[in-house]
C-alpha cells in the first residue's frame, strides 16, 4: 500500500497517511455537510464531515475540502500521539494505520478519562509487547453508550485484519 504525503499549512509539516487509512476512514464516516447527532450519544456529541466531533455545534455546515484538510491534520496529530504513548514499541505501517483508525473513532483519552486509547488494555498490551493480545482488543471497541453497534463490529473487524496483516 503506498503512502500519500500531504502538506499541512497549519503545522508547517508533512503528514503521511496511507491510502488505506484515508479510504477506510472516509468510507466508514460517510461525509455529511450538516452537523448530525452521534449514532451512540445523540446530540451529546454533535458530529460533522468525516466524523469530526471537535468544536461541532448543531446547525453547523461544512464542505468536503475543509473536512479533508482537517482530517489530514488530525491523522498526523494522532500518529504522533500514539507513537508517544507507546514505550519504544516498533510497529509496522499497517499496525500504525489500524491504530490511528481506531483512535480516530474512540478518542485518544487522557490519564484522567475512563475512555479512549490512553488508559486502554490495548495500549497496555502493546507496551508489554503482546501484539496478538493487542489485536484481540480491537474486538472490544464495538459498544457506544452501552449499545453494541453493528457498524463498529464491521469497522473493528477490518481494522484488526489490517493490524494483523
Amino acid at each position: 500500500m503506498s503512502a500519500i504525503a500531504y502538506v499541512s499549512t497549519q503545522w508547517g509539516s508533512i503528514i503521511v497517511a496511507s491510502e488505506w487509512l484515508m479510504s477506510h476512514i472516509i468510507a466508514r464516516e460517510d461525509f455529511r455537510d450538516l452537523a448530525y447527532p452521534d449514532p451512540g450519544y445523540g446530540w451529546q456529541i454533535p458530529t460533522i464531515g468525516f466524523g469530526r466531533t471537535e468544536g461541532v455545534y448543531r446547525g453547523e455546515r461544512t464542505n468536503r475540502e475543509h473536512e479533508k484538510r482537517w482530517l489530514i491534520t488530525k491523522l498526523g496529530y494522532l500518529s504522533d500521539s500514539i507513537i508517544e504513548l507507546l514505550d519504544g514499541v516498533t510497529l509496522t505501517s499497517n499496525q500504525l494505520d489500524a491504530l490511528i483508525a481506531l483512535v480516530y473513532n474512540i478518542g485518544l483519552g487522557s490519564p484522567t478519562s475512563k475512555r479512549g486509547f490512553y488508559r486502554s488494555t490495548l495500549r497496555a498490551k502493546l507496551n508489554a509487547g503482546d501484539l496478538q493480545g493487542a489485536a484481540r482488543e480491537f474486538d472490544r471497541w464495538v459498544i457506544s453508550n452501552g449499545k453494541r453497534m453493528r457498524g463498529l463490529i464491521e469497522r473493528r473487524r477490518i481494522e484488526r485484519r489490517h493490524f494483523e496483516s
